[in-house]
């Protein structure tokens, strides 16, 4: 809390305080460590675009149901444009990948297409929010 007041400019209390305030208002929603997935094992990471059957309300639920049980999700945006949806998959290696496309991206039935775009590397992630003017 010291070193987050002093990056703040404002002693410990007040900044205890209004980060409290800021949890019971539901602007921070939570906190993370950030991972290093090569270093865990998930050397492959894929932004997968998907393109429903059908783009109704109810394939729309089905899908994003079945997303939730598959962990190598970890992302998942609903979006505009020729595709529905773009998906952050992470997987040990391309075999487990192709595995994964294969059996259970493919085998959802609102699924007619997927495409798979892979990083090579990470140029920019932020850890705070830009500021507004």
């Amino acid at each position: 809390m010291i070193e987050l007041a002093g990056q703040v400019g404002i002693s410990a209390t007040p900044c205890h305080r209004r980060l409290k305030q800021l949890e019971s208002g539901g602007i921070i929603t939570g906190y993370a460590a950030r991972i290093d997935l090569e270093r865990y094992g998930l050397s492959v990471n894929a932004f997968v675009n998907v393109k429903l059957r059908q783009s109704t309300d109810s394939a729309m639920r089905k899908f994003e149901s079945k997303i939730q049980a598959l962990d190598e999700v970890i992302e998942c945006y609903l979006v505009s444009g020729r595709q529905d949806y773009v998906l952050r998959v992470v997987s040990r290696s391309l075999k487990t990948y192709e595995q994964f496309i294969r059996h259970e991206l493919t085998n959802i039935e609102e699924v007619s297409s997927v495409e798979s775009i892979f990083a090579f590397g990470q140029v920019k992630k932020l850890s705070s929010l830009p500021k507004m003017v």
